[in-house]
């Protein structure tokens, strides 16, 4: 995926193009596209255009295999889980050393959280579970 200034324009002219789009097509640099917890509208339509075609909200990078989702139960953001969940993103996939987005979640932030931010994340451990998350 481009991570230029253009990706709003570019992403989908390459899929009008008929560029190749499949469960391996990188999808996290717009799942990294956020704004105070939330992904930007911009970044929801083009990953919609992109999942329609046949991307998956699974696709992981790195060695141990971190989803998006993981990495913001990391985070503690609720908009974006709930966004990749609704896309089909699975909610025990486990990176190679087993963690599952909900471990993830559970575990201490380093950081101190606000009570807005911890509010935040009870939510996400609330909606993990109701998906099913073990």
């Amino acid at each position: 995926m481009s991570n230029s200034r253009h990706w709003k324009e570019v992403v989908p002219a390459l899929v009008k193009a008929g560029i190749t789009i499949d469960e391996k097509t990188p999808i996290w640099k717009l799942g990294f596209k956020t704004k105070r917890g939330k992904l930007l509208p911009e970044a929801k339509k083009t990953l919609n255009l992109l999942f329609a075609k046949g991307a998956s909200p699974d696709c992981y990078t790195g060695s141990k295999k971190t989803t998006v989702i993981m990495y913001y139960a990391k985070k503690g953001w609720l908009d974006p889980i709930k966004f990749f969940l609704d896309h089909g993103a699975n909610v025990n996939a486990r990176t190679t050393d087993g963690r599952t987005p909900l471990s993830i979640a559970l575990k201490k932030p380093r950081r101190r959280e606000k009570e807005s931010q911890k509010r935040e994340r009870q939510e996400v451990i609330k909606l993990l579970k109701s998906r099913g998350a073990k």
